[in-house]
């Protein structure tokens, strides 16, 4: 992890024959009316206006609440689309509170991400779906408009004669002008990894949870990572 111009139509003096005569009361009128259709165009206008900048407030605008936010996942360094953005569910949840912002983001095919790291911390597993094999995953972002940083690793798996391991960085850019907000309750629901999948899934994840938040509670960062499972 996109303004129409206005044009004002002027009438031609085939179709307004009557301002010819400007004593013409017909004429007159037609220009009154005229006007008051322009004001209204003008209030409408104004209405819609308010009602789209509710919709998309700046990221310190947003009132606590849940909305949902789209997202691309972008190549190292790049503008170019990694292959993990399509392995990723659209939208993404965002949880505001208070200024603060935290991220819902599942990922489908989930058990080919064999580690996840959001800017060199791992992510809290909020839930597990075995038989869907998709997994949300909880992370807090400082900023709506810069991209994140994250590395993966993946190992592709149930795909005979295909063999793919690899670890990677990437980023993931957010679309602040598709924040749509879903509710104002401003509860942010609490982890459960087990739920709708296997135990033995919730373990595993909470087991990698727990080693990549050590590793990086040493300070030894991503690198550590890297060369571990290099």
């Amino acid at each position: 992890m996109k303004p129409i111009k206005s044009h004002r139509l002027q009438p031609s003096d085939d179709e307004d024959g009557n301002n010819d005569d400007p004593n013409n009361d017909g004429g007159n009128n037609g220009n009154d009316n005229n006007g008051n259709n322009g004001n209204n165009g003008n209030n409408n206008g104004g209405n819609n206006n308010n009602n789209n900048g509710n919709n998309d407030l700046p990221g310190d605008e947003l009132v606590n609440g849940q909305y949902d936010i789209n997202f691309v996942v972008l190549k190292d360094g790049t503008d170019q689309v990694s292959v993990m953005d399509d392995y990723t569910k659209k939208p993404a949840t965002l949880y505001v509170q208070d200024g603060s912002y935290t991220v819902d983001l599942t990922l489908t095919n989930s058990t080919w991400y064999q580690d996840l790291t959001i800017e060199g911390s791992g992510p809290t597993v909020i839930s597990e779906d075995s038989e869907a094999d998709e997994r949300v995953v909880r992370f807090a972002v400082d900023s709506l408009e810069e991209r994140i940083d994250a590395w993966v690793h993946i190992i592709v798996t149930g795909i005979p004669g295909f063999n793919y391991d690899n670890e990677y960085d990437v980023q993931i850019l957010f679309d602040p002008d598709s924040v749509n907000l879903v509710n104002t309750d401003g509860e942010i629901p609490q982890p459960n990894p087990s739920n709708g999948g296997s135990n033995n899934g919730g373990n595993q994840n909470n087991n990698q949870g727990n080693n990549t938040q050590n590793n990086h509670g040493n300070g030894n960062g991503v690198q550590t990572i890297l060369t571990t499972m290099a």
